[in-house]
């Protein structure tokens, strides 16, 4: 029989409602929320449309979905996430856009039944207890967009950003314990980011998500920052860092690729090193070693690479910044760091024998397509290649500790 584990799954997605902006952004700043662009969709004959249609339940029914649920997700769908704009200006880049048509398809299959109910809390917790998943803690998907604009005015940052938050704290309400709360930052406004820190760690919130990527000229490790840094040591918030391409940030490889494939396999993991070496190298790991950082969603078999060669560096050119880098790299990362793994990729095992067995920790991205949600599949893998007492604690107690919850 297959051993079941006890499952905390430390990056799921929400699906945010499209009209949520509208509800939430403060009323003074309404008029300048995002919204949907209408685009003029050219006249299909009969024929045309009904040939469309047959296609999208011939794919459905493959998949064991019932007509009926095809034709509630089709109501539920509302605008298409490629015409959101903000400003004036499309959110989406010119890539992403092409991106995203090209998986429209197989991503509104994946989400239909949870589609079919418009997404709603108890339909996620019924959806990931069926995979195994005990806990979910919940990233943005449109909010990854929203707030990921760089020089927007900082004010609206800040309302989009609280906006959201309030929004996730209403819908986690009947989440029955399954679905927790990320509460989404952007540092448009260091001292209003501050702010909503504390405020989320009010409502009793474990921790909160930033991009890796530089904001406003200023990395991870940027003077700027010190107080956010020290107030989520002293209120015990993990920081969990996620990130992805075609934002409207500085993204590593944006300046030389325009392919999707291209920018998807650099974003993720290039950033979340240049991260990992900002918080080292601008001192922050050194002046708080309770802090709790974790790099989401970028794989991890970079990680034994990169703390080799920082190491390395440290040797030979650490005296320029001895005077507050006072330890290797590696030792800040096995002291305070935590890596989500993807269970297929290499370098797992050598990652939990360099640096010990509880860094590892484990994130399905559901329902984005960049992964295959199978949480049994992966838990029986990792089981496999780690024995079931690591397993364990790769899918179960290292995400705890490092939210910081009970388990």
């Amino acid at each position: 029989m297959t051993r079941r584990f006890r499952i905390v799954d430390v990056d799921v997605h929400v699906n945010e409602p499209h009209d949520l902006w509208a509800r939430y952004l403060e009323p003074a700043l309404r008029s300048l929320a995002p919204t949907y662009r209408q685009r003029e969709e050219p006249k299909e004959d009969w024929a045309t449309t009904t040939s469309r249609r047959a296609r999208l339940y011939l794919a459905c029914q493959r998949e064991g979905i019932a007509p009926d649920v095809v034709d509630r997700a089709l109501a539920n769908a509302g605008p298409e996430l490629t015409q959101l704009e903000l400003g004036g200006e499309l959110l989406m880049t010119p890539v992403m856009r092409r991106a995203w048509q090209q998986a429209s398809l197989e991503s509104f299959i994946r989400q239909l039944p949870l589609l079919a109910e418009g997404f709603s809390a108890p339909a996620y917790v019924e959806t990931l207890r069926g995979m195994g998943v005990e806990r979910a803690f919940l990233y943005p998907s449109i909010g990854l967009l929203v707030l990921a604009v760089d020089g927007m005015e900082p004010r609206l940052a800040v309302a989009l950003m609280r906006a959201y938050n309030d929004w996730l704290r209403d819908y986690c309400v009947r989440g029955e314990g399954v679905l927790v709360p990320v509460g989404a930052l952007c540092r448009h406004d260091p001292e209003a980011m501050v702010a909503e820190l504390e405020r989320v760690a009010s409502w009793g919130w474990k921790a909160v998500t930033l991009r890796p990527n530089p904001q406003g000229g200023r990395l991870l490790g940027d003077p700027v920052h010190e107080r956010f840094w020290t107030r989520c040591e002293e209120l015990g918030i993990a920081v969990g860092l996620h990130g992805g391409p075609h934002s409207r940030l500085p993204t590593a490889g944006d300046d030389r690729f325009r392919s999707h494939f291209a920018l998807h396999a650099t974003a993720h993991p290039v950033e979340q090193m240049f991260a990992l070496l900002s918080l080292i190298e601008g001192g922050v790991l050194e002046r708080h070693p309770r802090l709790r950082v974790a790099f989401l969603e970028g794989g991890s078999g970079w990680l034994p690479f990169w703390l080799w060669h920082l190491d390395n560096e440290y040797e030979h050119n650490g005296w320029d910044v001895r005077e507050h880098v006072r330890m290797r790299p590696s030792d800040y990362f096995r002291r305070q760091c935590f890596i989500a793994c993807e269970p297929t990729e290499p370098a797992i095992e050598q990652i939990i024998d360099t640096y010990g067995e509880g860094c590892v920790i484990y994130g399905s991205d559901f329902p984005h397509l960049d992964h295959a949600s199978q949480v049994d599949s992966d838990a029986t893998l990792l089981a496999r290649r780690l024995s079931p007492r690591v397993a364990r604690r790769v899918l179960w107690d290292n995400g705890c500790r490092f939210y910081g919850i009970d388990g």
